[in-house]
């Protein structure tokens, strides 16, 4: 997808990869502790601003899912936001984006999109 998304297009305009591998990512956490895995896969999708946003409005759907993965999106958010921030001094980075960049930003507040409502 982040081939795909430097070549100007997506196969995830929608969100619904993203949405599947926030929700594995959350649950692996939610198992285990470790936050790690989820990191990297922010690193690796802070190429392309659109796909970073998906993803983040994807972990805070699956967080809103059930009460354990609301808990552990509450416990990975405080430092998911610290690591992110820090994308700030990336050249590019992911929040100068023409397009997405608002969209990334503000997808670093916890607020599940209206479509995902229900899921």
């Amino acid at each position: 997808m982040v081939v795909q998304e430097s070549e100007g297009w997506s196969a995830d305009d929608h969100g619904r990869h993203t949405l599947v591998a926030a929700r594995a990512l959350l649950e692996g956490f939610a198992k285990n502790g470790d936050i790690g895995p989820l990191l990297e896969h922010l690193d690796a999708l802070r190429a392309g601003a659109q796909l970073m946003s998906n993803f983040l409005h994807g972990l805070a759907a699956a967080g809103a899912e059930n009460d354990r993965l609301a808990e552990a999106a509450r416990d990975i958010w405080p430092s998911l936001l610290r690591h992110a921030i820090g994308y700030l001094s990336d050249d590019p980075s992911p929040y100068r984006d023409h397009h997405w960049g608002d969209w990334a930003a503000a997808a670093l507040m916890p607020d599940p999109l209206p479509w995902t409502q229900g899921l």
